[in-house]
């Protein structure tokens, strides 16, 4: 607005304005190197031993296209991650305007739609989303966050090394925002953190449950990343037990066994769907008796639908079935990589901690610029939509 943005620190007892403690200017929060400033401004100013950040607002997977491209009288779009932008139409279906449209209906519950700002009309990509919390791993102070996304070349160096040499490390990172626990997006933020607590599905319009939640960890201030994280998920469970909701916390550090697993099924299932008829019709039985699942009809639940596939499944190819139980296995071990979850009303038993992206027809070309799309999973859906 015209008097900028406020930061505040949250003190009990204190109004909203007793709770600024500084203001600057106006903010895009769409722009990444603001998500970075707000992360090493906080972390500096409010030092832990754990540091929990949460992204609020609406969410759309791992979807990049523009839910702003109609509000500027444009046709729909998509949108490359990075700080060059670029737009083309739209490709693929999505949920964006849905979602859109139903954050701005006051009568639904089911409206919450991550990191959209409406007066910028901007919002962050998942890219642009990794580089803000790398950069906030790493900036010296909040003026060297900004200087760095002016400078390309430092940016993609810092993008391109490891943890080696961090100044700041999370804990958890909240997304307290519609249909964000993907694989996709698990991975994509692997590196910054040691849990991921989000939902598969829509959020109810009031999000999750702070007074709750906070009145838990006021508690137990001792309580660990994994702990909390655990708190988060049953307050949130127990807000919304008469609703059909979801929400999860990840292990980060067990992404890259999660996608190797994925990713040798994925093989098994490339090589033999275009002449087994079997696969074929176990597949498609799967993934069309789950895909009302979730609001986003592209995004299925990993591990329902890996057993759906495997459960129909009669033919000769062993590196499937193989593929398919380690990856099951995995996923549904007690020490596995959810930590905890929680299903509620008509998502109990259909959702277990995880989503992946299944599109309808070709996949979205921004699926190539996001980590997860090596992993050959994308390979797949084109041999799947190929042999159509």
């Amino acid at each position: 607005g015209a008097d900028g943005t406020y930061r505040l620190e949250i003190h009990k007892g204190k109004t909203a304005q007793e709770n600024i403690v500084e203001t600057i200017a106006e903010s895009n929060t769409g722009d990444p190197a603001e998500l970075a400033r707000f992360i090493v401004w906080g972390m500096t100013r409010c030092p832990a031993k754990h540091t929990m950040v949460v992204l609020w607002n609406h969410g759309l997977g791992w979807k990049d296209d523009d839910i702003y491209a109609t509000v500027r009288g444009l046709s729909r779009t998509v949108r490359s991650g990075g700080r060059g932008r670029r737009e083309n139409a739209a490709m693929f279906r999505s949920t964006a305007a849905t979602v859109k449209l139903l954050a701005d209906d006051e009568g639904d519950e089911e409206a919450r739609a991550i990191l959209c700002d409406d007066t910028s009309m901007d919002f962050l990509t998942n890219a642009e989303m990794s580089q803000a919390l790398k950069v906030a791993m790493f900036a010296q102070d909040e003026s060297d966050a900004v200087a760095i996304f002016a400078d390309q070349a430092r940016l993609n160096e810092i993008m391109a090394t490891g943890n080696e040499g961090a100044l700041r490390r999370l804990a958890l990172i909240g997304m307290d925002a519609c249909l964000m626990a993907m694989l996709e997006v698990q991975y994509q933020v692997r590196q910054f953190a040691d849990l991921l607590v989000s939902s598969q599905e829509v959020e109810p319009i009031d999000g999750w449950p702070y007074s709750e939640i906070l009145q838990r960890l006021n508690a137990n201030p001792s309580a660990s990343p994994a702990e909390f994280a655990t708190i988060i998920v049953e307050e949130y469970e127990r807000f919304y037990f008469s609703k059909n909701t979801t929400l999860s916390a990840v292990k980060l550090g067990d992404m890259a066994e999660t996608r190797r697993l994925v990713s040798d099924f994925a093989a098994a299932l490339n090589t033999a769907y275009p002449t087994d008829d079997s696969l074929q019709l176990a597949y498609t039985k799967a993934v069309r008796e789950n895909r009302r699942t979730f609001e986003d009809q592209e995004y299925l639940d990993l591990l329902v639908l890996t057993k759906g596939i495997l459960d129909r499944y009669d033919g000769a190819a062993t590196d499937v079935v193989a593929g398919g139980q380690a990856l099951r296995d995995y996923l549904q071990a007690p020490d596995g990589p959810v930590q905890v979850n929680a299903a509620t009303g008509s998502k109990k038993d259909k959702a277990t901690g995880i989503s992946i992206y299944v599109p309808y027809d070709m996949p979205s070309p921004l699926y190539e610029e996001i980590d997860f799309a090596s992993a050959g999973w994308l390979t797949y859906l084109k041999t799947v939509y190929e042999s159509v």
